[in-house]
């Protein structure tokens, strides 16, 4: 790792930044139910366009209906699954998440993982945003699991990776 001072250097990759701000905001549908969930929506109508649906909603009786709903509203969905599978599994669960309509999924940050996605999405406009480290981790459970660095340290680490790996690709498609 590329340290000054003990402080890790920025990692930049481009993206693109909604024009309507109403598409900028992001809003959690951690609500108990689709009903609770359809309420924040037609509350937020005009305010905001994009909705992070996780694991409150995504087993839910009506998720389909849910779905549905947002997108007829032309509402954006972000999905997040942090999908963490055997290649293959990932690549038809994201061929399918694109073919819904969803445009954003997260991913667990395993390379295996990211190709699977990408090649998942392919042809699509479904961003996938990659999950280098759960927010719950702290140093000592990252011990735990055999990495022997910070947080800071491994978001860094995975962020340039993916980064490089990302450069390399773009190169090779444009020859």
């Amino acid at each position: 790792m590329n340290f000054e001072a003990g402080m890790a250097q920025p990692v930049s990759c481009s993206r693109d930044i909604p024009i309507r701000i109403e598409d900028r905001l992001i809003v959690a549908l951690d609500v108990p139910s689709i009903d609770e969930a359809r309420t924040l929506v037609a509350k937020l109508d005009g305010v905001a366009s994009f909705f992070k649906i996780g694991y409150w909603l995504q087993f839910s009786a009506g998720i389909d209906g849910l779905f549905d709903y947002l997108i007829q509203r032309n509402k954006k969905i972000f999905l997040d699954t942090k999908m963490f599978d055997i290649g293959e599994t990932v690549k038809q669960g994201i061929t399918r998440i694109a073919e819904r309509g969803i445009s954003v999924v997260t991913v667990h940050s395993d390379s295996d993982v990211m190709r699977a996605a990408a090649e998942g999405k392919s042809g699509s406009d479904l961003k996938v945003l990659i999950v280098p480290v759960l927010t719950s981790r702290d140093t000592n459970s990252l011990r735990e699991l055999g990495y022997d660095g910070s947080v800071s340290e491994l978001i860094v680490e995975r962020a340039r990776g993916h980064c490089l790996r990302l450069r390399r690709h773009h190169r090779r498609a444009a020859r």
